[in-house]
Parts: C-alpha cells; structure tokens; sequence
C-alpha cells in the first residue's frame, strides 16, 4: 500500500540524514580538535599547558556560544507572526537543531547521539506525512517508523530501532484494530531495515570507538 512505501522513504531518507547528520559532526570535532580525540590521554602530555587549556575551555565555550545563537534563532523563528515564514517553522525548526546537535557534538560538549538521530527521523516521517496529506492514524505509524528509522541507523541496530518505536510512539490504545497496529509494526520493521541499511553502506560497520592497545605489567614482576 502507499503507507507501506512512505515508510521505505522515511527510512531511505532518514538513513541518508543520518550519514550527512554523522559527517558533519566528525568534520565538525576534525576542524576543532585537529586529530586529538584519536590520540587518546596521550596529548595532555605531550601538549604544552596553554595548548591544553585553549583546547579544553575554549573550544566548548565557543560550542555552547554557537547552539546558544542557533537556540536564539530557532525560538525567533517560532514567534515570529509574518505569514511568510509561519509556512516554513516545521522545516526550519527541525534544521536548526540539527545543526545545534552537530556544533555541539563538534565540539567536545556533552550530548547523545540517539536523540538528534531520533528526532531527524521523526521530522522526516512529519514532512513526508504532511506533504502527502496522510490521515491521522497514518501520520502516527509514519512518526514511529521515523523514530525507528533514526534509532536503527544511529546504532546500527535495527531490531532496537523497532523495539523502541514499539514502546514509545506505537504503544496500542484500546480503540485501535489488530489490523491497524500490525501495518504500523510493518512500516517500523521495514523503515528501520532500510535506514540500517543505508546507515552501514554511508558509515561502515567498524567500531564507534577505536580502543587503543593497553599493556598491564604487574608491580612486582
């Protein structure tokens, strides 16, 4: 049904976000940090004390000064009354946030992943639910299968994305029909697949973290 192929969109393109969502924040830490979360403790020796306090101060502040101005904007663009700019809050909104989550991520300051990811999806299922007019109950399943699609492609995880979406925005109401929630669960499982899909294809499937070797010698021998 047309249902089933909207959640394969929001799967392909929140899986697509996801990689450019990830890049940025990489290229982002890359031009911050130049190559210092990859040497791991190492360079608080090897760098000298101004250097690191440059790094481990300034570089955060300057990334709280930026989402701090793109909050700034984001709550200007939600008061703002002109009537040409209240047609685009639902997809300026969700950019902007995107990009607070990037500069904050870049730059060393204290955020998970799987709620930036979380929230693309679901912006993606919005767009894609209003744009094609879809009726409520629709728009709700396309919501979960977003939700699902940027869990599974942040994580790499597609049965966790589907769980998650299960339990926080597919949850059955007393008044829903068996055969209603087993199209929902449908559009979770197959909008899920694809984004982890298009996730491994965009970013590898090695390790998030690249673990250094550690030697362990005992004291006494």
């Amino acid at each position: 049904s047309s249902a089933i192929l909207l959640a394969c969109a929001v799967g392909l393109f929140t899986g697509l976000a996801v990689v450019f969502f990830n890049y940025a924040v990489h290229e982002i830490r890359d031009l911050c940090w130049g190559g210092i979360p990859d040497r791991g403790a190492s360079w608080l020796r090897e760098e000298p004390l101004e250097l690191k306090w440059a790094y481990t101060v300034l570089i955060p502040a300057f990334g709280g000064l930026l989402v701090s101005l793109l909050n700034m904007t984001r709550t200007a663009v939600e008061d703002s009354t002109d009537a040409t700019m209240s047609g685009m809050k639902s997809s300026i909104k969700p950019i902007l946030k995107t990009m607070a989550a990037c500069a904050t991520l870049g730059t060393g300051n204290s955020l998970g992943p799987e709620g930036p990811s979380v929230e693309i999806g679901v912006s993606i299922a919005k767009a894609i639910g209003t744009f094609f007019d879809k009726p409520a109950q629709n728009k709700r399943s396309l919501i979960a299968a977003g939700s699902a699609a940027g869990l599974s492609s942040g994580f790499n995880a597609a049965v966790a994305g589907c769980f998650f979406a299960v339990e926080s925005a597919l949850w059955p109401s007393p008044t829903e029909s068996t055969l209603s929630v087993t199209n929902a669960t449908s559009m979770v499982i197959l909008s899920a697949v694809i984004a982890s899909v298009i996730s491994e294809v965009g970013l590898g499937s090695e390790p998030a973290f690249a673990v250094p070797v550690y030697e362990f010698v005992s004291p006494g021998g």
